[in-house]
């Protein structure tokens, strides 16, 4: 008796009907590493963490919050001239001082803490969540995120 059961041991089709659960298993576990490969080569860390001093804000108690960026240089060079840009989205509703901060050098892995004050404008904002638009420039690659700063009544 013939491992091949009488068929032409080259007849590829009769091979594959035979073990077709084999053979989709194997593709299968081929795609699923193609998929982890690329989303794991394709992971960017992020350059900054973010913190608010108070997050929700109170209408009634608070004028301002502050807002401290953990910025840390992920590019794997020293940087010369981090930018670092904060913006409401709704900018009659709050404003930022300052705007836009630069660190004059930052090795690679090192981390800075920078305060940013967010003012309230007391005729313009209601209770809500406000987007604030974060950008770090280190390198030159951009970082951006949106964050979000909660007010209630």
């Amino acid at each position: 008796m013939s491992i091949y059961d009488g068929r032409d041991p080259t007849d590829f089709l009769a091979l594959l009907e035979k073990n077709k659960n084999l053979f989709l298993g194997v593709i299968g576990a081929i795609v699923l590493i193609a998929i982890v490969f690329i989303a794991v080569s394709s992971y960017k860390p992020s350059a900054f963490s973010f913190a608010f001093s108070k997050n929700p804000v109170s209408l009634e108690r608070d004028s301002d919050a502050i807002l401290t960026l953990s910025v840390v240089n992920v590019t794997g060079e020293d940087a010369r001239n981090v930018s670092i840009e904060v913006f409401p989205k709704d900018s009659s509703a709050l404003h930022v001082f300052p705007a836009k901060k630069e660190l004059s050098f930052l090795g690679v892995n090192e981390i800075r803490n920078v305060d940013f004050r967010i003012q309230m404008n007391k005729e313009e904002i209601v209770a809500g969540n406000y987007s604030i638009q974060v950008g770090v420039k280190i390198n030159n690659e951009k970082f951006d995120k949106t964050i979000f700063l909660n007010v209630v009544e």
